[in-house]
């Protein structure tokens, strides 16, 4: 508290420093001017913030609280006649301030950069060192939830997790009124589980989810969390990993089990009043033939999931929640996929992939599937390059040197050739009668593989029919826009065609020469040598399209 008393003309007082509030009370008779000044560094020059006057007929008693950081304060009095006495009260408040320690001198004494101002140059009786810190560790997991950053573990402390202050994200202070915490005060809190307690990774969806290593939580959105009311509740026990960060897809999470191999989803269900989910994996073992490296979401226009496997192989997940589908295909390439990112262009979710070939990284763009009846229109090979409007001659694509590649050109007549670039991937293209193509597509080849699993029924009077031998006899699918394929009762049987093609030499030319691709039915017999049990195995290596929308098999069975 500073208390002024006396007659002064053109005189300053001292300056004093207010951090949260203030009080100025005058009393006596005086005429005059008292001036409030203030300002917020000591470098500044005081400017006015109050002007009190009085003719012999007023006192100030006025109280207000201090904006920003803190300022310094002091009075200037013109006072022509009386005696006044000015009473300023200076309420205690706290002010921490942010001090980067360079150098330790000794015990008592150390070097420090300012990095947030202090209220007072005075020695400090106390401090505080950082939770995180180098030495500690910094938080491995980050997320905002109700208007709070969350952190989550440190090396120190790996089960424990953070809540800044409400609206103050970078503010982790335990505010104490009254001798109660504040209920936007910050929150430290931690994980207490049986085996792997180490939060692994923290995501904000409906509620807060808490991955650890051993189970899975959450930190419920249907009422405000404060200190005193946060409540983190054990939902499934799995466990996930820290390689990979969970994510959102149609509205549930989606996160890799401990393993760095299996997927799951996690999501409310009104049934069990809590968070549930399925290994999404569990059918597709054989495939996952390593630990995930990356992965990818791409969620228009089809909903595709995609991750690169350490092998470098991608495989992709078709995640459609209310439809309950929910499929997987697999890719595999010349070389081998390293990386896998989604960019949105045009309003659509774009793939692009690093792929590893020869000592050397590409990267490349997965081409859209087409609404198209013109062959020309698809991209239907790896690793390629387009050319348009070329006579085809002097084409040289040095990254396929020594490959075997497909060469489309689009021109008089149709023209698809596979090839061997020579040691400096020189392509050799027929010319063209009428001068130039309009495309042409160079790339690797790659074969679609299609494989449905056995038959399995049961029927009344014969129960269940495993264990019986089955006979295919005919295969009906239905076919947008596609060319070509081959029907196998399993492998190393003889091919069954789809429909007839060009390279059966058969009619499936329109009548300019032109691929022609197929919409609608088609049924296609399998040879009686094809005994099995009910599953068949679909191949398509052309590069056109293949569009498959449904299938049904005829099985006969002894």
């Amino acid at each position: 508290m500073v208390e002024i008393q006396g007659t002064y003309s053109g005189q300053n007082t001292k300056e004093f420093f207010v951090g949260d509030s203030l009080n100025l009370l005058t009393k006596g008779t005086w005429t005059g001017t008292i001036i409030l000044q203030r300002r917020a560094k000591l470098s500044e020059e005081f400017v006015d913030y109050r002007k009190y006057y009085s003719t012999d007929d007023f006192n100030v008693n006025e109280s207000f609280t201090e904006d920003g950081d803190g300022h310094y304060y002091r009075l200037a009095l013109d006072i022509s006649s009386g005696s006044a006495t000015v009473r300023i009260t200076n309420y205690g408040y706290t002010n921490e301030g942010i001090a980067y320690i360079k150098e330790v001198v000794d015990s008592k004494n150390a070097i420090v950069e300012i990095q947030k101002s202090f209220a007072t140059d005075a020695i400090a009786e106390g401090y505080y060192i950082s939770l995180f810190s180098a030495v500690n560790g910094y938080p491995k997991c980050a997320d905002f939830f109700q208007d709070r950053l969350v952190l989550a573990n440190i090396n120190s402390k790996p089960n424990g997790i953070w809540f800044s202050k409400s609206g103050d994200y970078t503010n982790f202070d335990e505010v104490i009124k009254d001798g109660t915490l504040t209920d936007d005060s910050a929150i430290n809190t931690s994980v207490v589980a049986r085996n792997d307690y180490n939060i692994k990774n923290i995501i904000a969806a409906k509620d807060l989810c808490v991955f650890t290593g051993d189970d899975e939580r959450i930190v419920s959105d249907g009422a405000t969390v404060t200190p005193t009311s946060i409540n983190i509740r054990r939902q499934s026990s799995w466990g996930s990993t820290d390689k990979h960060v969970p994510f959102v897809a149609d509205n549930r999470v989606l996160y890799i089990q401990s393993n760095n191999k299996f997927l799951r989803d996690f999501g409310y269900t009104y049934e069990t009043d809590g968070y549930t989910g399925n290994e999404l994996t569990l059918f597709v073992h054989d495939i996952i033939d390593s630990e995930v490296k990356d992965y990818s979401y791409a969620k228009y226009p089809e909903n595709l999931i995609y991750f690169v496997l350490d092998s470098g192989k991608m495989i992709c997940l078709t995640y459609l929640v209310n439809e309950k589908v929910f499929a997987w295909s697999e890719f595999v390439t010349d070389g081998k996929i390293k990386q896998v990112e989604t960019i949105s262009e045009n309003g659509d979710d774009v793939i692009y992939i690093v792929v590893s070939r020869d000592g050397k990284r590409y990267l490349e763009k997965l081409a859209f599937d087409m609404l198209s009846s013109r062959p020309i229109d698809y991209v239907m090979l790896d690793c390629s390059t387009i050319f348009t409007d070329s006579d085809g001659q002097g084409i040289k694509i040095p990254r396929l040197a020594n490959k075997l590649v497909w060469v489309v050109t689009s021109g008089d007549m149709l023209n698809v050739k596979p090839q061997t670039a020579d040691a400096e991937g020189n392509i050799a293209i027929e010319p063209t009668e009428s001068g130039v193509y309009g495309k042409i597509i160079v790339g690797l080849p790659y074969e679609f593989v299609l494989e449905l699993p056995a038959v399995h029924v049961t029927t009344k009077g014969r129960g269940s029919s495993i264990g019986t031998i089955k006979s295919v006899t005919s295969v009906t699918m239905e076919l947008r826009e596609s060319y070509y394929g081959d029907v196998y009762a399993r492998e190393g049987l003889r091919p069954n065609p789809i429909f007839s093609t060009v390279r059966r030499q058969l009619s499936a030319l329109t009548p300019e020469l032109q691929v022609e691709l197929y919409t609608g039915l088609v049924e296609v017999p399998i040879s009686s040598d094809s005994n099995t049990e009910g599953g068949i195995v679909i191949k398509h290596d052309e590069p056109y399209p293949f569009k498959l929308l449904s299938i049904a098999r005829d099985v006969d069975m002894s």
